[in-house]
């Protein structure tokens, strides 16, 4: 009864351990509940099946088990079949290493009680449950590092953290194989075997927990980062209209100096129309600080964080190059700068010497975007993100930085921090888009 109770949840596990792995590289189908249901038990049961009635012969049951979850695999996730066999084959040899060195490991630590742990079946089912737990630990390593997109949302200590449950159970389901021949009855070996079967089940509940959290913390980062970027879009909607506004008066204002020119040449009020005009350059030289770069996007945003800036006593220096050409779409380039120029403005509002510097240059490499701000309270970092020093707006802690990262991403480029002793960076690099 034992013995079939260890080969169903035996079978469970690997079940799961392959949902867990398959997830990492392929995209689930859009199938029904039931039909997922119906493949699942299809799979557990026909496993289990082959698990009991091939016990003794380990090549067939092992054979089979490949051909039942590539099946599975295969009608699950949208895949072809022969990658659906060969992820499945990995995981299986995976698994198999992975069990002899654990065998290997067991005859180092008990070189006298190893055979008489394996001999009997309470022991060997014991060191099997052993082995699930750590392909568990397996798996996970290998959720953090290649499902980068939503395991990133934990740090690397966090993860840590987390790992440490299932080795206090490794070391625990390690003490009962050591201490195995203290069991003087059946009965008290099933507890044994009982006891280390109950901490792999926490494990799995507690790593999907873990999951749970993750995607819920995804999708209010998505949330947050959804509704910081429509605040910069009514901002910038709103600078777009006050330039309107400006250009307007502005209008009103030209046409009232004409006038009054036109009056003084008519006067010949010589001395005082050179001194008008003399007040009238100084005031059009600062009116035309304007930046072109063929791009009416662009204009509007960088001109209107300028005139931003000027009004705030932040001075904005901008190094670029040809912009026709770069390696991103204009909407995109345009949330980059949105973000990286506010939290320069943010950063700088309190410095003595208020400086802004953007640079966009291009080598052989591709695209290399930095935007420059000095500081006087240096950026928080907490785990793998800065947040803001401000009290306010506590909920969108980093969120313009992880939009911008979002964004970069898309375009499989990298990014790059530096904090300096009184001047924060960040940089950008764009690969150039190559012509098949």
């Amino acid at each position: 009864m034992m013995f079939l109770l260890h080969c169903l949840f035996s079978v469970i596990c690997y079940t799961i351990y392959m949902t867990i792995y398959a997830k990492i590289f392929l995209k689930r189908r859009n199938n029904s509940s039931l039909i997922a249901m119906l493949l699942y038990t299809f799979s557990i049961f026909t496993v289990f099946g082959l698990t009991v009635s091939l016990h003794s012969n380990l090549v067939l049951k092992e054979i089979g088990i490949i051909f039942v979850f590539s099946i599975f695999l295969w009608r699950l996730y949208e895949t072809s079949y022969l990658k659906s066999l060969a992820l499945t084959f990995l995981f299986i040899c995976g698994c198999i290493v992975a069990d002899y060195a654990i065998l290997i490991l067991i005859m180092l630590i008990m070189p006298e009680g190893s055979n008489a742990l394996l001999a009997s079946t309470m022991g060997s089912s014991l060191v099997e449950v052993f082995s699930e737990c750590v392909h568990l630990l397996i798996v996970i390593i290998l959720v953090r590092c290649f499902k980068k997109q939503d395991s990133k949302l934990l740090s690397t200590i966090e993860w840590l953290r987390f790992a440490i449950v299932p080795i206090c159970t490794l070391g625990i389901i390690m003490g009962l194989m050591v201490e195995f021949d203290l069991a003087k009855e059946q009965q008290q070996e099933a507890i044994f075997l009982l006891i280390a079967i109950g901490l792999v089940i926490m494990n799995i509940i507690i790593y999907f927990l873990l999951n749970d959290i993750i995607k819920r913390e995804a999708i209010l980062r998505r949330n947050q980062i959804s509704t910081e970027r429509t605040k910069n879009e009514i901002k910038r909607y709103e600078n777009l209209s006050e330039n309107y506004e400006k250009q307007r008066k502005l209008q009103h204002e030209y046409n009232h100096r004409l006038n009054s020119i036109a009056a003084l040449a008519r006067d010949g009020q010589i001395e005082e129309l050179k001194e008008y005009l003399h007040r009238l350059n100084y005031e059009v030289g600062e009116l035309n600080r304007v930046y072109d770069f063929k791009n009416t996007m662009l204009n509007a945003l960088l001109n209107a964080k300028e005139h931003e800036m000027h009004r705030k006593g932040i001075t904005f220096i901008i190094f670029s190059m040809n912009l026709d050409n770069l390696p991103i779409y204009n909407e995109d380039l345009v949330v980059i700068l949105e973000n990286l120029l506010n939290n320069a403005m943010e950063a700088c509002e309190e410095c003595e010497d208020k400086v802004v510097k953007l640079k966009i240059t291009e080598d052989d490499r591709g695209t290399l975007l930095a935007v420059e701000n000095t500081y006087v309270t240096a950026p928080i970092k907490v785990g793998d993100k800065f947040i803001t020093t401000k009290n306010e707006n506590r909920d969108f802690h980093g969120i313009g930085i992880e939009n911008v990262k979002d964004v970069v991403e898309k375009y499989h480029g990298e990014t790059m921090i530096n904090v300096f002793e009184d001047v924060f960076r960040f940089t950008i690099r764009l690969p150039q888009i190559t012509e098949d």
